[in-house]
């Protein structure tokens, strides 16, 4: 995955030319395909913002009562140093400059920021979003560390207005000025469940699993093969319908 922090030079040079350096020669390209997210968090998280009742709801996600562009900070604040009193409150935490080291760092804090900040702190950090489809809320990520450390926050990066993905346009964003503001994410499997279950996420691809023992042996390999997030149909009954497929075929080979 190929997300605002990634840089294209690097992901060229490692993916794509020393694979095949002396390997292959390009003869022709037969198609190409791009997609593009849609969302453009150009501005950087500042002030605060409600989560949408649904999200608020699962009890999931502390948003930090913030009137300035530091909601990033905050967030990593309440992230390192939990509390369960007052955890929306900027006073239930230390400074986060005798904390955090931003040097070179501009807020509000854009995403394409981000790395520098992890390099500087040791701390990993991804970003998530959310998509309104059918009148639901589900979480995308925007941002993915490259290598999780000992010391990691899930932030979920939410707006002040959020349009159906069948009525959006670019004539929406143009029309309405949309801003960013900086949560954390305290419970990953409970904000990606409709209801309170068992199951616990990975927060790398998002996918699930019954225990924590499965969710660290899966973690190992999916760490360094995959960087994308695992989509399932939306139906709950898939149904076979190639049923001549399942006769025996008149010869053997």
């Amino acid at each position: 995955m190929i997300d605002m922090g990634t840089d294209l030079s690097r992901w060229y040079q490692t993916n794509i030319f020393e694979t095949l350096r002396d390997k292959v020669t390009l003869h022709h390209i037969e198609s190409l395909e791009i997609n593009i997210n849609k969302y453009e968090f150009t501005n950087g998280g500042t002030s605060y913002i409600e989560l949408p009742k649904e999200i608020q709801l699962k009890h999931a996600v502390v948003n930090i009562r913030n009137n300035d562009h530091f909601c990033f900070a905050y967030s990593i604040m309440s992230c390192l140093y939990p509390t369960q009193r007052n955890a929306e409150r900027i006073s239930s935490y230390p400074n986060f400059r005798e904390v955090l080291n931003f040097t070179g760092i501009n807020f509000p804090v854009t995403i394409e920021q981000i790395s520098k900040f992890e390099n500087l702190n040791s701390i990993s950090v991804n970003v998530y979003t959310l998509k309104l489809n059918g009148g639901e809320y589900s979480v995308v990520p925007a941002y993915v560390t490259r290598k999780k450390l000992d010391r990691h926050a899930n932030l979920l990066l939410i707006q002040n207005k959020y349009f159906p993905d069948d009525e959006y346009n670019a004539k929406n964003y143009k029309n309405f000025e949309i801003t960013y503001h900086y949560t954390w994410i305290r419970n990953l499997s409970r904000l990606l469940s409709k209801q309170v279950s068992q199951h616990v996420f990975y927060d790398r691809c998002l996918n699930y699993f019954s225990t924590q023992m499965l969710l660290e042996k899966h973690e190992i390999d999916c760490a360094n093969i995959n960087s994308c997030k695992v989509s399932f149909p939306t139906d709950k009954y898939l149904y076979f319908k190639n049923y001549k497929y399942k006769e025996a075929v008149p010869f053997i080979i």
